[in-house]
């Protein structure tokens, strides 16, 4: 319920057992904070929390959190994507020139073989 960067030595996370699953919700899924609070509730209605426990309270901040936030999510997100989509035209570039460079030597990509002339 709080962030990456915050170590979680406490909490879920500190009371779950080395082998125990555990799912987490990221605040860029558009659910996530509806998850969340529909958790909550079903943690008061089945009697496991009341409406004012800490770890109830808790979550419903996170929730409130997630939703103020998104558009910040949404932007590095987004300025994440556009320096992958350089890199990745990079590579293209990168793969075409190899491709190049191996016909002019006259040898084809797709004709490696191992010495029993089986593709690899």
């Amino acid at each position: 319920m709080g962030l990456k960067r915050i170590e979680q030595s406490q909490g879920c996370w500190a009371n779950a057992l080395p082998d125990e699953r555990v799912f987490v919700l990221l605040a860029r899924d558009i659910t996530a904070p509806w998850v969340v609070l529909f958790w909550c509730f079903l943690r008061v209605i089945t009697f496991r929390n009341w409406a004012s426990d800490p770890q109830i309270n808790e979550a419903a901040d996170c929730a409130l959190r997630m939703i103020r936030e998104r558009r910040h999510v949404r932007r590095v997100l987004r300025s994440r994507e556009l320096n992958v989509s350089i890199h990745g035209r990079e590579i293209v570039d990168a793969a075409k020139t190899l491709r190049a460079a191996t016909q002019e030597s006259g040898e084809s990509a797709g004709s490696l073989s191992d010495q029993k002339g089986n593709k690899r």
